[in-house]
């Protein structure tokens, strides 16, 4: 016996899924070091570009030298890495956290 599909599920089934989201989609990006975080962010604002669909990206890497991506917020404007490292910090992870500590603190 065939049953009748609900044409509301089925259409909302068929949108994609940036389209069913009213609320902006919020996606944080971290992971070891070579684990494709950068490559990843990359293809992924490409692709919005390419639909149209601007991504508000923020960099929180004041350790990175360049980033092949447009940024909106870029850390590295606010907080010199070299100046606090040799400051503050003692091993690289804590001097990151240092820094987008550093960062936050100042955002108005």
């Amino acid at each position: 016996m065939a049953t009748a599909e609900d044409p509301v599920r089925k259409a909302i089934i068929d949108q994609p899924l940036l389209e069913r989201h009213k609320k902006p989609v919020c996606l944080i990006v971290l992971g070891m070091a070579g684990s494709g975080k950068t490559t990843f962010v990359q293809q992924l604002t490409g692709l919005l570009h390419m639909k149209n669909k601007a991504p508000y990206v923020i960099n929180l890497d004041p350790a990175c030298r360049e980033v092949p991506y447009p940024v909106n917020i870029d850390i590295r404007d606010t907080v010199n890495y070299k100046v606090s490292h040799f400051n503050f910090c003692f091993l690289l992870n804590h001097c990151i956290c240092i820094n987008i500590n550093i960062f936050f603190f100042y955002l108005p």
